[in-house]
């Protein structure tokens, strides 16, 4: 796989679909990858992301303003309702990254007000727990099913932890929108 690092603008609506218009462009670090750009190399863009519309722009110097620890205008839609995850696991993921994956999610369960629940059949947005497409997640409960990917690189309850930290809204601290 090819990978090229790039700073491109983006709406923030790219990102995420909740997030209001009037926080304007954004300037982001992207991987751009072959099967999909990932946002510091492990978060999946939002559904609005097109690929093919973004600038690619060089050299831009990043402005960080201060602002609430939380702003819940810009989570708003992104959470998870009751605060209960609904999960599944693909039906190709190794035995060893389902225990990987229970062992992180009871960390979660152990540490935060949060609720893990096996999905059924009934159950329309939820995450699809897998091991096929790298190291990566997106940002909050985005309506659909949702990946949620450890693999060879970083099958590890450390990595696992991390990634559905994102998939429960969790930002990479530096990078937060909020912050």
């Amino acid at each position: 796989m090819t990978l090229n690092v790039a700073a491109i603008i983006v709406l923030t609506s790219f990102l995420l679909p909740a997030l209001p218009k009037s926080l304007g462009p954004a300037i982001l670090f992207v991987i751009i990858g072959e099967e999909g750009d990932l946002f510091e190399g492990d978060i999946k863009f939002g559904l609005n992301y097109d690929r093919n519309k973004r600038f690619v722009l060089q050299n831009l110097p990043i402005a960080i303003a201060k602002q609430p620890a939380l702003n819940p205008s810009i989570y708003s839609g992104t959470l998870w309702p009751n605060g209960t995850v609904y999960f599944k696991f693909d039906e190709n993921i190794s035995f060893e990254n389902s225990q990987t994956f229970l062992t992180a999610i009871g960390i979660w369960e152990q540490h935060t007000c949060l609720k893990f629940q096996q999905g059924d059949e009934n159950t329309t947005a939820y995450l699809l727990l897998t091991d096929t497409d790298g190291c990566s997640s997106y940002i909050g409960r985005v309506r659909i099913i949702q990946e949620v990917s450890i693999s060879l690189s970083c099958q590890d309850v450390g990595h696992a932890i991390h990634e559905l930290g994102h998939a429960i809204g969790l930002w990479h601290e530096h990078t937060r929108l909020d912050c």
